[in-house]
């Protein structure tokens, strides 16, 4: 009985046999495998599986994934883009944000973002290796998250202006934000992000730089919003301070841990951050960037984000220059 028991486990194991002889139950089955995920392919010129982005979004259905081929995203159906509550997956073919970019062609007279995540999406939502660019609008230039909880992977926003949030605008929600670039966006409140009413955001090895808002350059919190910051560079914002609590409506609690804080035009470690400086891996020190000017945030030989120390790596981007 002892060979029989181990032979049936075996078979349940590799899955190859559908009944073994001698052990009994020989109408034993191997379990269903789960349906292969449609995947749909989309491209600039509106040769693939639909024309837009947009096109897709409305036609995929829960769990599937649209891959965008490298090229530039431009016009209506390739911004404002909307999942309309639906756990997708959209990514870019090579998960290279340099080569596949919307470009949203927004402005004060004619605004217009990237994507709009309103309707409850959840984790399950991902939005992976694009580059979101020339958005403007009121609140989120380039992403504007409003009760739902996306994960945003490997994502670049530049060059987004908005009122509140020139790259991310979030309220009422919590998503997590993984290896993304804010580079370049401007806001009236928070250049890179805004988290207002009860907003608690997740970001890890994020990069900050070159953003500009008077209050917030990189982070602006209000609302007893809670934003978590772990792994991450905030550095170079104009205008203001790195990060900026605005407590009239409740106190907000940014928690940051192994971050390095650098060289904003108005402050780095104030404000409702002064007392992290120093504590959880925290630093003041410059990233050294291998050409920030020219937004190649990669990080030089010897920098102190390259993770020696204590911590990992911080920010977006790998070490090496060549």
């Amino acid at each position: 009985m002892r060979g029989c028991t181990q032979l049936r486990w075996v078979a349940g194991v590799i899955l190859l046999l559908s009944w073994m002889p001698g052990c009994g139950e020989d109408d034993w089955e191997p379990p269903a495998l789960p349906p292969p995920v449609s995947v749909y392919l989309v491209k600039p010129d509106s040769t693939g599986d639909f024309p837009t982005i947009q096109a897709a979004l409305d036609s995929a259905a829960d769990g599937e994934i649209i891959e965008l081929a490298d090229g530039t995203y431009a016009g209506d159906g390739n911004r404002d883009l909307d999942c309309g509550g639906k756990n997708l997956i959209v990514r870019s073919e090579n998960r290279d944000p340099q080569v596949c970019i919307i470009d949203c062609a927004g402005s004060e007279a004619d605004p217009h973002r990237g994507f709009v995540f309103g309707a409850g999406e959840g984790r399950e939502t991902v939005l992976e290796g694009v580059t979101i660019t020339n958005g403007f609008h009121d609140n989120g230039g380039g992403i504007r998250c409003w009760g739902a909880s996306p994960t945003l992977l490997n994502v670049v926003l530049s060059n987004n202006s908005a009122t509140r949030g020139g790259g991310l605008y979030c309220a009422f929600s919590s998503p997590r934000v993984l290896g993304v670039t804010f580079y370049q966006n401007s806001a009236t409140l928070g250049g890179g992000v805004a988290c207002v009413t009860r907003s608690a955001p997740e970001f890890q090895n994020t990069t900050f730089c070159a953003n500009s808002s008077p209050d917030g350059a990189c982070l602006f919190c209000r609302e007893t919003s809670s934003p978590t910051l772990h792994l991450s560079i905030l550095a170079y914002g104009a205008d203001g301070e790195a990060v900026y609590c605005d407590d009239r409506y409740g106190v907000c609690q940014p928690v940051l841990t192994c971050c390095d804080v650098y060289g904003n035009a108005f402050g780095n470690w104030e404000g409702c951050i002064a007392d992290q400086l120093g504590e959880e891996g925290n630093i003041n020190e410059n990233p050294l960037f291998c050409d920030r000017q020219d937004g190649d945030l990669r990080l030089q030989d010897g920098s102190p984000c390259a993770g020696d120390g204590a911590c990992g790596p911080m920010g977006a981007w790998l070490s090496g220059c060549e």
